[in-house]
Order: structure tokens, then sequence, then C-alpha cells
């Protein structure tokens, strides 16, 4: 998987819950490139999101999904752990910290990343009911328009009436991911 290939993985699930919040689990982040990971933390596309509730119990071999018991010691010690009420030789399972925790996205943190990316002032514009999330003023080479982020199915920065896909005005370079400013302020 590249690191183009993991945003574009980011970005369709945000798009498919129409810019509401997706997790990404740190398990699932470790299968994906080193560096996209760190640039999609560095950059504020992923956030630190609240850890999880339940988890697949690792016990057995029945994978059963469990709630995530956690108990804070009176040193300031935290254990995690699920009990296991399907077998009669498991008790307690320990479930190590890095499992549980999570990473989540969301439309408002690509509308940041994309403020950031192209140095623009972050509207105070409601979003509007047709699926736009205003995102400040971009200035081209002929007019200023509102840039806007277009929430159904695939992202779209949209411009007055133009559309085109965040994915394809985006970039991985130095570490970093970028976006086009070339496409963007024609």
């Amino acid at each position: 998987m590249t690191p183009e290939a993991a945003l574009i993985e980011l970005l369709g699930r945000v798009g498919a819950r129409l810019g509401e919040s997706v997790t990404v689990s740190t398990e699932e982040l470790s299968q994906w490139p080193t560096e996209a990971v760190a640039a999609l933390k560095l950059q504020g596309v992923l956030l630190k999101a609240r850890p999880a509730k339940s988890v697949v119990c690792d016990g057995c071999e029945q994978d059963c999904s469990m709630p995530v018991q956690t108990v804070t010691r009176a040193n300031g010690s935290v254990t995690s752990f699920v009990v296991c009420d399907k077998r009669s030789d498991t008790n307690r399972v320990p479930v190590p910290a890095a499992r549980l925790a999570l990473w989540r996205c969301d439309a408002q943190a690509v509308c940041g990343f994309v403020v950031a990316s192209l140095g623009l002032v972050r509207t105070t514009v409601l979003p509007s009911e047709d699926g736009l999330l205003p995102i400040g003023m971009a200035r081209g080479d002929k007019r200023t328009q509102m840039l806007c982020l277009r929430l159904h199915g695939h992202l779209a920065l949209v411009v007055g009436a133009d559309a085109m896909p965040l994915a394809d005005v985006i970039s991985f370079e130095n570490g970093s991911f970028t976006l086009d400013h070339a496409v963007i302020h024609q």
C-alpha cells in the first residue's frame, strides 16, 4: 500500500459516512505505510480518539467480541482486560493498551488539512444543507471564491460550479501530504 492509497482509503471512509467521524485502530494503522501514518497524525488528519470499549478476545479460539474492563490501581497504573464468561478454564484475559488505541478522522479534520496546506483562513460560514462544508476563501488567477468540501460519496473540493475529487489533488512528498496549489488556484 502506498501513502496515497492509505489517504484515499481514509478519505473514502469519511465520504461514505458523509463527513462524520470514522475510527481506525492502531492495529490497522500498523498495516499502513509508517511514513503515511506519521504524516496523517502530524498534519492533523488523524486525531486521537477515545479507547475502544470492546475487543475481540484472544483468550481462546472462539474470537468473541467482549467489553473491556479497565481498573486503575492505587499506584496509578492501569490494567485492561476482558472477562470471559463463555469458558470455565478462562477468566480474565489481559488486553494491552495498544490494542485499545483508536484514531479518528472527520470532515472537519480534512478541512483543517486543506486550510493549512493552502494557507487559507478558515471560514465561520455554517455548512449548507446540500452537503457542502465551507472551508475558506480561495484566491485564484481571475477571481476569489468560497472553497467548499463536498461530503456526499467521494470527498471533493468545490469552487462555484466546479468540483474535483480531493484525492486527485493530493500527493505525498518528502514525508508529508501536499495539495496541488496550481490546479486548485486555476
